[in-house]
């Protein structure tokens, strides 16, 4: 992943949304999460499952090339992640948070008769999560502001938060 051509001079956020070579996104693949699903992020601990080898992969390419926001798909539930670097949230703020923001946005099959349920107690850098129908909706404030807003199918905003980036 060369993230060289995205200078700071161009570019004012850095979204990834990481895909299959296939074109599709990630299947049950994201660096955090904590839905109970055939191991895939790691429920029997922390380094085991697919989770663990994109954050040991693909975390400090995202850190480097300092991306803001990394929105995994695929599975089953809505999860937002604190700025988090290798398990330890390096801040609970979406002002100028110095680690990606991670979110998993597989609300679109909510009703999820393979997912068990969520690993408990609920890891530390776990923001928000839940099990429900809904999308996500990214709005650009202005230059230097994101808001991103989880709004269920009951057209109630359940989870948002506001990305702030000034210099």
């Amino acid at each position: 992943m060369n993230l060289a051509p995205l200078s700071a001079a161009r570019r004012r956020f850095t979204l990834v949304y990481p895909r299959h070579s296939s074109g599709r996104p990630f299947s049950s693949c994201r660096r955090y999460c904590t839905g109970l699903y055939l191991n895939q992020c790691g429920e029997d601990g922390f380094s085991s499952g697919m989770a663990y080898h994109l954050r040991r992969n693909m975390e400090p390419l995202f850190v480097k090339g300092k991306v803001d926001l990394v929105l995994w798909g695929h599975e089953h539930s809505y999860e937002r992640i604190h700025p988090v670097v290798n398990g330890t949230v390096v801040g609970r703020t979406t002002d100028h948070p110095g680690a990606p923001i991670n979110l998993v946005l597989g609300m679109g099959g909510a009703d999820n008769s393979y997912m068990s349920g969520w690993i408990k107690p609920a890891p530390a850098w776990v923001a928000h999560r839940e099990m429900t129908y809904g999308h996500g909706r990214i709005t650009l404030v202005s230059a230097t502001e994101l808001h991103f807003e989880y709004v269920a199918t009951d057209g109630v905003v359940h989870d948002e938060f506001y990305l702030n980036k000034t210099e």
